[in-house]
This record gives C-alpha cells, structure tokens and sequence, in this order.
C-alpha cells in the first residue's frame, strides 16, 4: 500500500465491540469509563455549539448507544442546559452500564429544567397506530397537563396545525406524570441515542422508529446530531433504511464506521467528528490486525481517502526534468457526435502535468481534437474512416495498403510502447474497437478502461480471464471505471450484493478479475485486485453530469503514466477528481460546475494539498 497506508481505516460493529473489550482488559479499566468518555464527546461538541441554557433533547434508545445518551444528558445539565430525554422503551432491561447511567441521570435531577419523557401509550406501535392515520393527533385529558420547555399545554392543541411534527407524551419525571405534546423543533438539539451500531439492514427499523426520523428529520429549527452512526444506516456497508436521522453532526468512537464514508450513509452523516476514546491509533490498528488473522478475515471493512493521505503522494518535478521524465499516456476513444468525450479525458490528462498526452481517434474528428488541443499528439485509428459511427459513405476505399499496413504497425507500436492507456471515452459502437480490444488489453503497461470499452468488456463471455491472462504476463493490474448500470452489466451475478454492499461488491469483481475498480459514485469506491478498498471521502453533487467519467479517465490515465506505484496513482486520481468539483463548486455552484470546467482548478487543488509545484 506504500503511503496509503496512513489511510483513515474504518471499522464495523463487531470490530468495535473487539476494541472496547480489548481496552478494558488490557488497560484494566472498566468498561463504563469508555462510555463516560464517549458522552463527553458528544458534550464537548454541543458546548462548543451552544449556549447554557439551551433546550436539549436526548433520544434514548435501549443499548449502550442509548446509555451515551442519558450520560451526555446528565454531563450538559451540570452545565445549565436544559435537558429532557425521550425514553423510547422504558420496559426493556439497559446494559449495565447504560442502565447505571440512567440511574445516574435520574439522581442527578435537581430542578425543573430537566425532563424524562415517555410515549402516551402502552407501546410505540400503538402510538403510531393511533396516531398516524390523523392529520393532528387525538387530544389527551389535559386535566393534570402543563408547560415546559420543549412542550406545550395540550390544551392549546387547537392552535396546532404540524400533523406529525409533535408527539404525545408522558413526563415520567416525577411520581406524578403529566401529559403533554412534545415540539422537538422547538428544541436546539436533538441527539440520536438509539440504535448506534446496533442497527443493520437484515433487522429492518420497525415502523414505529421510521416514524420518529421523520418527525425528527421534518424539524428545521434544530441541529442534529447522532451518537456514533446515526440511526437507520448500516455501519458495515453504509447501506440505508428508508428513514434516517438525517444528522447534522456525527460524533463516531475509536475510528471511523464505514457506514459514515460510504454511500448513500455518507450523505446523512453530516460532519463527522472522531473521538479516539484514549485509544492510540497504533495499538488500535494492531489490535485489528492481530484480530483479523485470527479470525482469517479483514476488521478493517475499508480505508477513506482523505486530503492527508492525498497530500503524502507527490512527486518531485526536478528544475532539471525535462518532458521524458513524466511518462507517456495515450488516449483512444471519440467518434462522431462523442468528440467531446475524448476532448475532456486529454485535457484531464494534460492537468496531471503528464509529459506527452498522444491521442488516438477516428479520422474524421482529428480536426476537432487539433483545434481544441495543440498540446497533444493526435493521429487516426487506423481504418476508423470505415466505422460504424462514421458518416464516410460506404463506398470510400483505402487506396494505399502499404501505408495503411504502416498505420496499423505504428498504431499498434504506440499501444505497446506508451506508459498508460486510457480506453473507451467517447468511443461508441465502433468497429476499430471490436478489432483492437483484445490486442489493447494484452499489450498495454497500464490501462484504464471507461465507458464503451466496458460495454465491450461486458459482450466477451470471458472478459475477467482476459485481464487475468495479462497479469499473469506480468503487465500491471487493469483499472475499469464503471458506474453502476456498467458494473451490473459486467457482473450480472453481483448486481444483488451491489444493490446492499458497494464495497462488497467492488472488492469481489477485483478480486476475482485481477484488476482494480473504480465503481464510481457519491463516494466513489476503489477496489484493489487485492479485494482491499478505499472509499473516497472528496467530491460532492456536482459531478452527477454527463463527462465527469471522462475527465477521472484522463486523470487516471496522466497519473498512472507518471507514478511507478498504481495504487497510489489510482488513489490519487479518484480524490483529486473528486477535489477538483469540491474547489469548483465553492467558485461556481453545484449547477454551475461543468466537467469542462474541473481541469481549470488544477492549480488551486495542488496548492490544497500542499505540493511545491
């Protein structure tokens, strides 16, 4: 992995519960001071956001993610806040230690401004049931209700027109309960205390859960934030229930789940703050490693691309370098109607400061490609007058066939001689294709597959023996770059496992086809042939456009032409892509950043990542 391997690891349930008990029995302390430390966090966060005084609601949920939250409520209470915690299944028994710190909590009670609340009904699913079908909830017997922060006098009710966006409850904190309606928007925070970890998609939220997110996540007035992972996202594979406490902040323990750094859990995790716990990273990381050999499999789901790990890869660029010194890349793709596909990869290729960017088109748009593009070296496929995308007439003849059989030599002497090819932008269904695929992936050093060379790849029965023969002769690992209509079509058997597990998924198809992938997407995911994987943690909506793809091409292909080390280079390219949209976007908008434009911010994402030049 060289430099890579200062990667942010991530974690996943089970790894984290290892971790817990490897600290209390190696450092000799309990467990509950892990969960002290773990509420002191989340405490510290909302301090440092707000203000003594403000309304806090806890949701508290009945595992240790719920004992965080009753502990972090009695933390900020000391500091004048006014808490109030939403138990959400009183009747189920706590783990010790979350059960003694709600006790905890419920000692330290002191004054008004701290409230427990419970749902108006017997169980949450009768609440629903009975509240769900009205556009304002039933009115309760107001007879013993009253005011509170956070709350409201149900005797109001006539002024309220929310539907869902209040809740009956009982306040449980004294020996006489109330009832009230339950405003969470009217609270500055509200804390996701419930499930943590403890939730995967093979255990689906209940109704009654689904139906708090989306009263939480309706509230407009509040900052969120999650305890861990919020609820409803799958730590082990960022996969998504169909409600999740859409978080404003994310406070995660020891190292980062995966599930907050893949998609489409990235998207609802919002900023992410990690809290180490007392856990060194190094005794962390051996502790995992020791534990994954053990177990004959890996703790570590994945590792996040970040701007430290990026900024660790430069290469020097000598005062006395010349050209020669920063490889050669060749582009093949375009054909009529696609140049521009072709045009966005070579001006990609051109911003990694690759020394000699040769492009191979069909003949009837070098002009285009020429005028556009001086710097590069730009010839014809040979033979590509006659393809299918051609708008030649039928009857156009190559007259010279000894300087047609020179093209071809050369053409194929290119292939072979130039650091990295890059293969597919733009290429449609063309001819030239389906007689060189095969030649192109055997012959190529390095190679970089997009767009219809992977449709190609996917017609050929045997495509994965193909990249497999290639790197039995030695030639490095393939990359391909699909999206993921493209990577169901070359792994149709996977489009299940895709569907759940991105990572998964990507890590099989390396694994079993020796090549890397780069499945792109809001976190684009780089699997190596390995079956290692690297989540990309830059990037944002911008890039959902039409020639995106091209341009990570062109970058993949100027990289990897540079750099001796393909992990590295890919890793490189797929942030620097991604960092490239995030400076743009702060310049143009999400609406106004076009692919064209990416290769403009070159300069400006270097100077990011702290490069001299």
């Amino acid at each position: 992995m060289g430099t890579l391997e200062n990667s942010l690891p991530t974690i996943n349930s089970a790894s984290q519960k290892y971790l817990d008990q490897a600290f209390v029995d190696e450092f000799g302390l309990p467990s509950i001071v892990l969960m002290e430390q773990a509420a002191a966090a989340v405490t510290a966060l909302i301090l440092k956001l707000g203000n003594s005084g403000q309304d806090v609601l806890f949701l508290a949920g009945a595992g240790n993610n719920g004992g965080d939250a009753w502990t972090s409520a009695r933390q900020l209470a000391a500091y004048g806040y006014k808490v109030s915690v939403l138990d959400l299944f009183p009747k189920k028994s706590l783990p010790p230690d979350a059960a003694q710190n709600k006790s905890a909590f419920i000692k330290a009670l002191d004054d008004r401004s701290c409230r427990i609340y419970q749902l108006n009904c017997n169980s949450f699913q009768e609440y629903v049931a009975i509240n769900s079908k009205n556009d304002i909830f039933d009115v309760v017997d107001t007879s013993d209700s009253v005011n509170i922060s956070g709350s409201i006098d149900i005797s109001n009710s006539a002024n309220l027109s929310d539907g869902i966006s209040s809740l009956d409850v009982i306040d449980v904190t004294e020996s006489n309960p109330r009832k009230l309606r339950l405003i969470p928007d009217s609270y500055d925070f509200i804390i996701d205390g419930i499930m943590g970890t403890g939730f995967n998609l093979l255990r689906p939220l209940t109704q009654d859960i689904l139906f708090l997110l989306k009263i939480v996540n309706a509230c407009k007035n509040t900052c969120r934030i999650a305890i861990d992972i919020p609820t409803g996202i799958d730590s082990m594979t960022g996969a998504c229930d169909q409600e999740v406490f859409q978080a404003d902040y994310t406070v995660t323990f020891s190292a980062l789940k995966t599930g907050l750094a893949a998609e489409p859990g990235c998207a609802y995790s919002g900023e992410i703050i990690m809290a180490p716990l007392s856990m060194p990273k190094s005794w962390l990381e051996t502790k995992l490693v020791n534990f994954s050999k053990k177990l004959n499999r890996d703790l570590f789901s994945s590792r996040v691309l970040t701007l430290d790990t990026v900024s660790r890869l430069e290469t020097e660029r000598s005062e006395l370098s010349h050209k020669g010194n920063y490889g050669k890349t060749l582009l093949i793709g375009g054909s009529d109607g696609m140049s521009g596909a072709i045009i966005l990869a070579l001006q990609a290729a051109h911003a990694t400061g690759v020394g000699y960017t040769y492009v191979r088109t069909p003949q009837t748009i070098v002009a285009d490609l020429l005028a556009v593009s001086p710097e590069s070296l730009i010839a014809a496929i040979p033979g590509s007058a006659l393809s299918n995308n051609s708008d030649i007439s039928n009857d156009v003849e190559i007259k010279d066939n000894v300087n047609e059989t020179n093209a071809i030599h050369n053409w194929k002497k290119s292939i072979a001689e130039v650091d990295s090819v890059g293969l597919g932008p733009g290429a449609g269904k063309a001819e030239w294709l389906t007689d060189y695929l095969t030649y192109i992936c055997s012959v190529a050093k390095k190679l970089i597959i997009d767009a219809d060379g992977l449709n190609y790849l996917s017609d050929i029965k045997n495509w994965q023996q193909l990249f497999q023969d290639r790197v039995a002769r030695g030639k490095e690992p393939a990359i391909l770059t699909p999206h993921p209509g493209e990577f169901k079509r070359l792994a149709p058997d996977l489009a299940e496992l895709l569907a759940q597990d991105r990572q998964a998924a990507a890590s099989k198809l390396a694994k079993r086809s020796s090549t890397y992938i780069v499945l792109k997407g809001h976190a684009t995911v780089l699997a190596l042939p390995s079956g290692e994987v690297y989540i990309n943690s830059s990037g944002n909506q911008s890039l959902a456009k039409a020639g995106s793809g091209d341009v990570l091409t062109g970058l993949l292909s100027g990289f990897t032409a540079q750099m001796p080390n393909q992990t590295e280079a890919a890793a490189l390219a797929v942030f620097f892509h991604g960092l490239l949209a995030d400076i743009a976007v702060a310049d143009l908008g999400v609406r106004g950043v076009l692919p064209s434009k990416l290769p403009a911010y070159a300069a400006a994402a270097y100077q990011r990542l702290g490069w001299k030049n």
